[in-house]
Protein backbone atom coordinates (compact mmCIF):
# COMPACT_ATOMS: atom_id res chain seq x y z
CA UNK A 1 0.00 0.00 0.00
CA UNK A 2 1.14 3.40 -1.03
CA UNK A 3 1.14 6.90 0.23
CA UNK A 4 -3.06 7.85 1.22
CA UNK A 5 -3.88 4.34 0.52
CA UNK A 6 -3.41 3.92 -2.74
CA UNK A 7 -1.80 0.87 -4.18
CA UNK A 8 1.91 0.16 -4.61
CA UNK A 9 2.09 0.45 -8.64
CA UNK A 10 3.46 -2.82 -10.23
CA UNK A 11 6.87 -2.84 -11.60
CA UNK A 12 7.37 -5.54 -14.91
CA UNK A 13 10.62 -5.76 -14.36
CA UNK A 14 12.49 -9.36 -14.79
CA UNK A 15 13.77 -11.10 -12.01
CA UNK A 16 17.88 -11.22 -12.33
CA UNK A 17 19.30 -14.79 -11.17
CA UNK A 18 21.92 -15.21 -8.74
CA UNK A 19 24.73 -16.39 -10.82
CA UNK A 20 25.36 -20.07 -9.49
CA UNK A 21 28.66 -21.13 -7.29
CA UNK A 22 31.07 -23.87 -8.22
CA UNK A 23 31.95 -25.72 -5.95
CA UNK A 24 35.68 -27.06 -6.11
CA UNK A 25 36.63 -29.62 -3.10
CA UNK A 26 40.27 -29.28 -2.51
CA UNK A 27 41.38 -31.82 -0.28
CA UNK A 28 44.65 -30.82 1.47
CA UNK A 29 47.76 -33.40 1.90
CA UNK A 30 46.94 -34.79 5.21
CA UNK A 31 43.17 -35.39 3.80
CA UNK A 32 41.39 -32.38 5.21
CA UNK A 33 39.46 -30.14 3.02
CA UNK A 34 40.74 -26.84 2.17
CA UNK A 35 39.14 -24.04 3.71
CA UNK A 36 39.44 -21.29 0.82
CA UNK A 37 40.45 -22.31 -2.45
CA UNK A 38 41.24 -20.09 -5.73
CA UNK A 39 40.59 -21.33 -9.16
CA UNK A 40 41.83 -20.14 -12.52
CA UNK A 41 39.62 -21.86 -14.64
CA UNK A 42 40.13 -23.58 -18.03
CA UNK A 43 39.81 -21.13 -20.87
CA UNK A 44 41.70 -18.51 -18.90
CA UNK A 45 44.83 -17.04 -19.80
CA UNK A 46 47.20 -15.02 -17.14
CA UNK A 47 50.23 -13.66 -16.87
CA UNK A 48 52.32 -12.05 -14.34
CA UNK A 49 52.55 -12.44 -10.40
CA UNK A 50 50.69 -14.92 -8.19
CA UNK A 51 50.66 -14.10 -4.70
CA UNK A 52 48.57 -15.51 -1.64
CA UNK A 53 48.38 -17.56 1.00
CA UNK A 54 45.43 -19.91 0.27
CA UNK A 55 45.60 -23.23 -1.97
CA UNK A 56 45.47 -22.59 -5.94
CA UNK A 57 44.24 -24.77 -8.12
CA UNK A 58 45.01 -24.04 -11.95
CA UNK A 59 43.01 -25.39 -14.81
CA UNK A 60 44.05 -22.49 -17.53
CA UNK A 61 47.10 -21.22 -18.50
CA UNK A 62 49.57 -19.06 -16.65
CA UNK A 63 52.61 -17.45 -17.25
CA UNK A 64 55.20 -15.38 -14.59
CA UNK A 65 55.42 -16.19 -10.98
CA UNK A 66 53.99 -17.68 -8.42
CA UNK A 67 54.39 -17.69 -5.05
CA UNK A 68 51.93 -19.52 -2.46
CA UNK A 69 53.22 -20.58 0.51
CA UNK A 70 50.65 -23.45 0.30
CA UNK A 71 48.84 -26.16 -1.70
CA UNK A 72 49.00 -25.77 -5.50
CA UNK A 73 47.28 -28.28 -7.82
CA UNK A 74 47.90 -28.32 -11.59
CA UNK A 75 44.66 -29.93 -13.28
CA UNK A 76 44.46 -32.05 -16.20
CA UNK A 77 44.07 -29.05 -18.34
CA UNK A 78 46.57 -26.44 -16.77
CA UNK A 79 49.70 -25.03 -18.81
CA UNK A 80 52.05 -23.27 -16.17
CA UNK A 81 55.37 -21.23 -17.16
CA UNK A 82 56.53 -20.27 -14.19
CA UNK A 83 59.12 -19.96 -11.26
CA UNK A 84 56.95 -21.41 -7.87
CA UNK A 85 57.89 -20.95 -4.79
CA UNK A 86 55.04 -23.11 -2.55
CA UNK A 87 54.47 -26.03 0.28
CA UNK A 88 53.46 -28.50 -2.09
CA UNK A 89 52.57 -29.21 -5.52
CA UNK A 90 50.55 -31.38 -7.67
CA UNK A 91 51.18 -31.65 -11.36
CA UNK A 92 48.69 -33.14 -13.30
CA UNK A 93 49.07 -30.75 -16.31
CA UNK A 94 52.28 -29.23 -17.56
CA UNK A 95 54.88 -26.87 -15.98
CA UNK A 96 57.93 -25.54 -17.20
CA UNK A 97 60.11 -23.55 -15.03
CA UNK A 98 61.82 -24.30 -11.59
CA UNK A 99 59.87 -25.09 -8.44
CA UNK A 100 61.00 -24.66 -4.81
CA UNK A 101 58.61 -26.51 -2.63
CA UNK A 102 59.28 -26.61 1.05
CA UNK A 103 57.13 -30.19 1.51
CA UNK A 104 57.08 -31.92 -1.76
CA UNK A 105 56.21 -31.74 -5.48
CA UNK A 106 54.26 -34.63 -7.36
CA UNK A 107 53.98 -35.79 -11.08
CA UNK A 108 51.15 -37.25 -11.48
CA UNK A 109 50.92 -40.06 -14.72
CA UNK A 110 49.36 -37.01 -17.08
CA UNK A 111 51.64 -34.52 -15.52
CA UNK A 112 54.62 -32.96 -17.38
CA UNK A 113 57.29 -30.87 -15.85
CA UNK A 114 60.73 -29.27 -17.35
CA UNK A 115 62.29 -27.49 -14.63
CA UNK A 116 65.01 -27.78 -11.59
CA UNK A 117 63.02 -29.14 -8.66
CA UNK A 118 64.11 -28.05 -4.72
CA UNK A 119 62.34 -30.56 -2.37
CA UNK A 120 62.46 -32.80 0.85
CA UNK A 121 59.85 -35.68 -0.93
CA UNK A 122 59.86 -35.92 -4.69
CA UNK A 123 57.12 -38.38 -6.30
CA UNK A 124 56.95 -38.73 -10.08
CA UNK A 125 54.38 -41.52 -10.84
CA UNK A 126 54.31 -43.94 -13.64
CA UNK A 127 53.81 -41.86 -16.99
CA UNK A 128 54.77 -38.44 -15.17
CA UNK A 129 57.37 -36.62 -17.31
CA UNK A 130 60.78 -34.78 -15.83
CA UNK A 131 63.38 -32.76 -16.92
CA UNK A 132 65.95 -31.07 -15.12
CA UNK A 133 67.21 -31.43 -11.67
CA UNK A 134 66.46 -32.03 -8.54
CA UNK A 135 67.83 -30.71 -5.57
CA UNK A 136 66.50 -33.03 -2.09
CA UNK A 137 66.40 -31.11 0.94
CA UNK A 138 67.76 -32.89 3.69
CA UNK A 139 66.30 -32.78 6.85
CA UNK A 140 68.87 -32.75 10.08
CA UNK A 141 68.15 -33.87 13.52
CA UNK A 142 69.27 -31.03 15.69
CA UNK A 143 71.91 -33.36 17.32
CA UNK A 144 73.33 -34.27 14.01
CA UNK A 145 73.58 -30.38 13.54
CA UNK A 146 76.06 -29.70 16.19
CA UNK A 147 78.03 -32.63 15.90
CA UNK A 148 79.08 -31.24 12.03
CA UNK A 149 79.54 -28.02 14.18
CA UNK A 150 82.02 -29.45 16.56
CA UNK A 151 83.85 -31.22 13.86
CA UNK A 152 84.67 -27.97 12.58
Amino acid sequence: MGFFGGKKPETNTPEVAKPAKVARKQIEPNGEPAKDSSYLASGLVLEGQLTGAIPLHIDGTFSGTIDCPTRICVGNQGKVEAEIHCRSIVIEGEVHGNIKATESIRIEASGVLKGDIWTKTFINQPGGFFEGYSHMKNETSPSATAKETKKK
